[in-house]
Formats: structure tokens, sequence, C-alpha cells
């Protein structure tokens, strides 16, 4: 099918329309219940499709230990999800569903537990002819960041074409503390966009294309936790791994492939012992005061503009009345570096200046009382695309900027197309690259065209991105895919 035989108007205004939907309804990672259901419907609604959900595509044991913010989600959400859950178990089990699906125990920002049901959602396409498989992955998790209140500003950030939309809240959870200021409601309108083309070409394209609808990667874990899963295992290794970053740059620029920052999370926590601050403060133990000390110390590592140190405590909890001395204190380490030398080096430097901090203060590692202890969480890698298929995505770019066949690509992006951008950000897409045949053969292309910075209340996005990543994708499909091409690597030239 060429391009012209699709509808472009009509499909980016019926995209947009989901986008923004995604959009006045923000959702954490883990959180995803409406978001997911929404994907859900609209992928089965398609009728191509095998679906796959729940326990099938997370290993809820690989989800990592980090400080998820105890945001009250609507509990309607969550039984209307689970409800698919156990719908789609009992398809795969011929009705012999194994119960409730399975859930994680994990801390939330406060220091209390709190539980993960799995959420996300993945498509597979199979032709049942012979061909590749290719991985399309789309994150779809919204970010904790208060939006911006004034409804004139709110307005005009969120909703950049539709002003008239309120975000929806009906007074059952916290949807107030938490944003789509990343873009990942483009990203999964996008993957919508790509399946609904998909329907128009299913007869044309070869092989097999796996939609990878990822959740929680703000808050780490739901790359790893969906590769080890059990339908992964039997999906094998991909040929080709593709997915998308929309923003990042405010230049209108289209990025082929992209360079991150490797990064990697660590928890601290201090011990002391509680004591009334005013009747017998030297009976207590503050474990605050070392770990105020390793924080400050921390933060004094130069990340300047044109440095590429990346040091950052993002979360500090003491959790206590203000009377007594903390007898407990944790706090959640970011570190980052544009290569693994540098990181591992930087990281490793992080842990000396917390473990020598720490004994400055009579702190051990391990002790129960004036004793602290550091955990990483998780790391995020970076991962060259082989130069055949950087070459490939340049020039599959090239050809969306014909300004007859793709005319709101090319008034998006022109000719401003580059091989690979350079972002000082982690990506977990990052981990699926290496789980391809090749082990190198896949990339994070970039939509660039963003306002008022990512994790911000002032982010923005022109919509004009979404269109342009699922032509993008359609003609990648095709150059991949197409009819007659069984190769999984075919020449580029």
């Amino acid at each position: 099918m060429e391009s012209n035989a699709i509808d472009w108007d009509r499909l980016e205004a019926s995209l947009l329309e989901f986008r923004r939907k995604l959009h006045n309804y923000p959702e954490l990672g883990w959180r995803e219940y409406r978001t997911s259901r929404r994907i859900y419907q609209e992928l089965d609604a398609l009728g191509i499709f095998d679906i796959n959900v729940g326990h099938r595509i997370v290993n809820v044991e690989k989800i990592p230990d980090v400080f998820y913010p105890h945001i009250k989600a609507d509990p309607e959400d969550l039984e209307a999800w689970i409800s698919i859950l156990e719908m789609e178990e009992k398809k795969h089990t011929n009705g012999n569903a194994t119960g409730r699906p399975f859930t994680r125990k994990v801390r939330t920002g406060e220091g209390t537990d709190t539980y993960i049901t799995p959420t996300g959602v993945v498509a597979i396409l199979d032709s049942k002819r012979p061909g590749p498989t290719t991985m399309l992955r789309f994150d779809i998790d919204a970010f904790y960041v208060e939006p911006e209140k004034d409804n004139q500003k709110r307005e005009e950030i969120h909703l950049v074409s539709d002003p008239s939309t309120k975000v929806e809240n009906n007074g059952t959870d916290d949807r107030g503390q938490v944003m789509h200021a990343c873009g990942h409601d483009f990203h999964a309108a996008m993957g919508v966009g790509i399946a609904r083309v998909l329907k128009n070409i299913r007869n044309e394209i070869n092989g097999r294309i796996v939609l990878v609808f990822q959740p929680a990667e703000e808050m780490g874990g739901g790359a790893v936790s969906m590769l080890d899963s059990p339908l992964m295992n039997d999906v094998g290794k991909p040929d080709n791994f593709f997915s998308s970053h929309v923003g990042v740059t405010e230049e209108r620029v289209f990025g082929c492939t992209s360079k991150w920052f490797f990064c990697g999370m660590m928890r601290v926590t201090f011990r002391g012992r509680k004591a009334h601050a005013g009747l017998e403060p030297w009976a207590g133990i503050n474990a605050l005061e070392p770990a105020l000390a390793c924080a400050t110390a921390l933060l004094g590592e130069d990340y300047r503009k044109h440095s590429s140190n990346r040091v950052n405590v993002g979360s500090f909890i003491c959790d206590g009345p203000f009377n007594a001395i903390p007898d407990s204190v944790e706090f959640q380490l970011d570190v980052r570096h544009e290569t693994r030398e540098a990181f591992q080096s930087l990281y490793s430097k992080c842990e000396k200046i917390i473990e020598t901090t720490a004994h400055d203060f009579g702190f051990s590692r391990g002790d129960v009382e004036r004793g602290f202890d550091t955990k990483t969480v998780f790391k995020l890698i970076n991962v060259k695309t082989n130069d055949e298929m950087k070459k490939r995505l340049y020039r599959v770019a090239r050809s969306c900027s014909d300004k007859k066949r793709f005319p709101h690509f090319y008034r998006m992006y022109g000719d401003n197309i580059k091989e690979e951008i350079e972002v000082t950000a982690g990506e977990d897409a990052n981990d699926f690259i290496p789980a391809t045949v090749t082990g190198d053969c896949g990339g994070i292309v970039i939509l660039g065209g963003q306002r008022g910075g990512h994790h911000k209340k002032s982010f923005k996005m022109d919509e004009s991105v979404l269109i342009c990543g699922v032509q993008f994708f359609f003609q990648l499909v095709k150059d991949i895919h197409g009819s007659g091409n069984t190769d999984t690597h075919p020449p580029t030239d």
C-alpha cells in the first residue's frame, strides 16, 4: 500500500483525540490502569493481533524496589483492568486461569508498602509468512510532577491544539500530582497509530511485528521486567528493535538514532536510634546527620553545562515527628555519564563518598544502630546501533521528507534529518537492543520539537510529531517487511 492510499489527515485527527485522552488522565508507572485499558481496547478492536497482558508480559520479580510515590489510583480503573487480565489469562490457559494476576510489594516514597499489578500491553501481528521479527516499543507512563495550575497556562501547555478539554478527575485519585511531562502520551498514541496502519498493510508484509506498550519507564524496571517475561521467551530474539522519543531538543530535527547516557540509581539507608528531642536527645543516634552530609557532598560533584558528570539526590525520606531524634533516613541517588568507563568511575566515587562520610560520623555498613547500607536498584545502558542499520534508518527517514507523499513530515522536519543525536538522559529502551539477534540491530529515533523542558510542568510538544512518527515507522516496516522481503538483514544500498 502506498502512502497516498492512507488518509493521513483523518488518521492524525483521530490519534490526536486519543493522545489528548491519555494526556488528560496521566498515570504513574505500574498505575497505568486506564491507559493500558484504552490501548488494549484499541488493539482488540482491530482484530488482527494476538494480545498479551499481565504476568505473561511482566515478570513481577524483576521489578526493582524503588521509591514509588504513594499516588492513589481510581479503584474502578484497577478493577476494570484486572477484569481484562483475568479474561486474557483464561484465553491463554484454555480457561484454566490461576487466579488473580500476580502482584509485587514495593516501597513508596513515604516509606510505606504498596502493591503493583502488571500493566502494559504486547500485541503480535504474525503474517504466517517467512520473514524477520521486528519489535516496536512505546512507553506509556506519566511523571510525578504537579501540573500547571493556572488555567490559561495549563491550557497552553497541556493541550496545544485543544484548550477546551479539561483534565479528568473524579475526586477519587491524586491526578493533580501527575503529568505527562516527558511525552509518553505521544509515544502510546504513536503505537496505536502504527497498529491501525498495520491493519491496512497486513497482507503486504512478511514475518512478525511485535508492538510493546511498556509501563514504568520513568520509575525504572519496565523494560527489564518485560524482557524476562514468559511471552518474550516465547517470541525469542527479535531481528530488529526500534523505539522513539519525542522532544529532547527544541530544534525541529529528526534523529535516526540516539546516543544516551549510562545511568544508575542507588538507594542509601542510614539507621540510628530514636529518642525524645527535648528530654534526652543524647540517648539517640541521629541518622539524619550523616545522610545530610552525604547528600551535600554528593551534590557537590561538578555537573555544569559542559561537564558530563550527572549526580543528583532526588528523593530524601526522613519519616518521623519533629520532636524526635530520627532513627531512619533513606535517599535515592541518580548517577549518569556518557561512557561506560566514566560512569563506573563516577558511580564508584559516589560509593566512596558515602562510605567515607558515614565513617566520619561513626556509622558502619550493616550495623543495626549507627549503620548504613547502599543498594544498586538499577542501571541503564547505552547501546550503539550497527552501521548497516544506521544507513537504513537514515534512508527511510529521508524518504519521509518527500513533500508530496508525506507533507506532515516535511512541514515538521523538512531536510533536517541527522544520523544520530546525543541525549544526556537515560532510556531503558536500550535494554531491549542487546536482546536482538545481533545485539546491536536497533535504535531509538528522536522527534525534536519540545518547549518548556522535560520533567517540568511547563513541558509541551508540537502535536505534529505524532503523525510524523507514525509515517516514519510505516515506511520502516514496509522497508524491512515488504512483500518479497524475507531476509532479516537485507542490504541498505
